[in-house]
């Protein structure tokens, strides 16, 4: 018999659970952006992060049945989620007020993803 390994959505989530706490725990370690490769290996295992949650952005879209309630379900953790954000890290809640980087978390941009998705299939509908 073969053993066959399969990923699901659960093992996912964890690989990037895992990922991002290793990431969060090496900007702890290493202030700054280090130049280090053990530091820099780090943060590249944490970028794994990212394409898994737009992939789960992508399917929760894809099979939700309510679109409405999934996407302000976004933007309401994407508002939460600016606020602590802000706090966590010290930086001004106002957005764009001390420049364009780091003003949010990534929640807002996944929000908007979600938001495109819905225009993409809405104008789609009426061609």
């Amino acid at each position: 018999m073969k053993l066959q390994l399969r990923l699901d959505a659960n093992h996912l989530k964890l690989i990037a659970i895992i990922a991002m706490t290793i990431d969060h725990v090496c900007d702890l370690i290493y202030l700054g952006f280090p130049t280090e490769p053990g530091a820099m290996a780090l943060h590249i295992v944490g970028r794994l992060t990212a394409p898994i949650m737009w992939f789960f952005v992508c399917e929760g879209y894809y099979y939700t049945h309510n679109v409405k309630r999934y996407m302000l379900r976004m933007g309401i953790f994407a508002v939460i989620s600016h606020f602590s954000y802000c706090f966590a890290f010290g930086i001004n809640p106002i957005p764009f007020s001390t420049g364009i980087f780091n003003q949010t978390s990534v929640m807002y941009p996944l929000f908007i993803a979600a938001l495109v998705l819905w225009m993409q299939s809405t104008v789609s509908s009426f061609l």
